[in-house]
């Protein structure tokens, strides 16, 4: 038995101009006014309030990103090295009085 399928195309029983119609032409597209200088100051202040609020959440990300590394900093040398540990002198255990 083979792992192969047949492969079937099947004849449009239409003309190709039938079943896939031509589109529509496209319409004329209008070009726009020149714009006011209100318009023009409206938008300039829609973009510096957007580069404002921008800056303020780099700013914010900045801050904790700051925190998060400074209480990294400070684990680190808080925490005692592996080596550090090694050289302690460890407490001996009371001996029972008996022996």
């Amino acid at each position: 038995m083979s792992d192969h399928l047949p492969i079937v195309m099947l004849q449009p029983s239409e003309p190709a101009e039938q079943v896939l119609p031509q589109p529509a032409p496209a319409e004329q597209v209008q070009p726009l006014p020149t714009p006011t200088p209100e318009q023009v100051r409206a938008v300039e202040a829609v973009f510096a309030q957007q580069d404002k609020e921008s800056a303020q959440v780099a700013n914010l990300l900045g801050l904790y990103t700051s925190g998060a590394l400074l209480h990294n900093l400070v684990t680190d040398s808080l925490t005692p090295s592996a080596e550090e540990a090694k050289k302690k002198p460890k407490l001996k255990i009371e001996e029972d009085p008996e022996e």
